[in-house]
């Protein structure tokens, strides 16, 4: 499939799903300089935002690729016979194929899910040092 042949609305989807995760890793590479530093609610912000970015991300190209792959294969992952049209031939021919998600995109996943175990880690941190500080301030 050509880019020409996509519906303008789909590329810019894409282009706009690139930069997201661009911004995330931007703001995930932020996130480690800004704890060299020692500003902490900053770093936690960009993490924050960094793992909002990736999933928004990773969803949006979930459902906008599964819309284009229901209307143009019928799923998102399967196998079966494709019509292939034969360039300068004028007929087509149908080709076993296999097709899914690769890579990236499982990359992409794994990435959210070691991020996200960071937040919550961290999270779950700051509220047991929370209730430290607190138990000994009672006892003094």
């Amino acid at each position: 499939i050509s880019s020409e042949s996509l519906p303008a609305l789909f590329t810019l989807g894409m282009n706009i799903i690139t930069i997201a995760i661009a911004i995330g890793c931007g703001l995930l590479i932020l996130n480690i300089v800004l704890e060299r530093f020692n500003k902490k609610r900053t770093a936690f912000l960009c993490l924050l935002l960094s793992i909002i970015s990736l999933a928004g991300a990773f969803s949006a190209f979930f459902y906008a690729t599964s819309f284009l792959t229901k209307v143009g294969i019928g799923s998102f992952i399967g196998s079966g016979s494709v019509n292939a049209n034969l360039i300068g031939e004028g007929m087509s021919q149908k080709v076993p194929s296999t097709w899914g998600p690769n890579l990236g995109f499982y990359l992409c996943l794994i990435s959210i899910v070691i991020i996200g175990s960071i937040l919550i880690i961290k999270i779950f941190r700051f509220f047991q040092n929370k209730i430290k500080k607190r138990n000994i301030l009672k006892h003094m």
